[in-house]
């Protein structure tokens, strides 16, 4: 009896690890509030070389930003957010003409003002507001290795290290899990990737937060969004970056 009692226990378990098992591990980031990585199901995929799940969300959920009539760095054309209680999807349209390079030293920033408040963060070269920074962390990291074949973007993390409000490119780098982020090339202008909240070790606003994107070649960015018309001076056609709400 005590022997049949053991193996019933084992099966009991087996049958509980079966169902609770994910049907697709790579595709399916952990998650807060509840969800988790066996019930997540994302909206977005990033592996299927189509951007057709775009379409099928609340337009009044997604933020958009377009390139200016004059822009200063003209290589990004279209940007497009979501963001639920798991991930922070994101999509860009480029220019291959303004992105002919294709190397292990071009690729691609993330700037987020992650607790959405003007009054922390820094590094205001490239946005608005003019002479007061407001990002808290940076991802930066390749989209293409050394012969230009395509890389899904596992990028560094870091968090602005300078003076608050301030500028310059001062980031402390910080450990982070290369599953955080991911990307994928559709087509030969479009990089579709998500980020993973949970996995980002910085407390984001409950709310809201504001993103910005650079593409960058040989070390110059090519290419930005949000971003004005280009001005006189070395204002580089400053913009807010991107307001984007959680849908939760």
């Amino acid at each position: 009896m005590k022997t049949n009692w053991k193996i019933a226990l084992m099966c009991i378990t087996m049958l509980a690890m079966i169902a609770c098992k994910p049907k697709n591990p790579a595709d399916q980031p952990g998650g807060e509030g509840g969800e988790s990585m066996f019930d997540y199901i994302p909206p977005i995929a990033i592996n299927d070389k189509s951007v057709a799940d775009w379409d099928k969300l609340d337009k009044s959920k997604v933020s958009e930003a377009t390139c200016a009539n004059l822009p200063y760095f003209p290589g990004l054309k279209k940007m497009k957010v979501y963001a639920d209680s798991v991930c922070i999807f994101y999509m860009l349209e480029y220019d291959p003409q303004e992105m002919a390079s294709h190397t292990d030293v071009d690729g691609m920033h993330i700037y987020i003002n992650a607790d959405n408040n003007t009054e922390t963060g820094g590094f205001w070269d490239l946005f608005a507001p003019i002479n007061k920074g407001d990002v808290d962390i940076m991802f930066e990291g390749a989209l293409w290795d050394a012969d230009g074949n395509e890389l899904s973007y596992t990028p560094t993390f870091s968090t602005w290290s300078g003076q608050t409000n301030g500028e310059g490119w001062l980031w402390a780098e910080k450990p982070v899990s290369n599953k955080v982020a991911g990307s994928q090339l559709v087509g030969d202008n479009i990089i579709e990737g998500r980020l993973v909240l949970e996995l980002i070790p910085f407390t984001f606003d409950k709310v809201a937060f504001e993103i910005g994107v650079d593409i960058y070649q040989n070390f110059e960015s090519v290419g930005l969004l949000p971003q004005g018309d280009r001005p006189d001076g070395d204002h580089i056609g400053r913009a807010k970056k991107l307001y984007v709400k959680f849908d939760k």
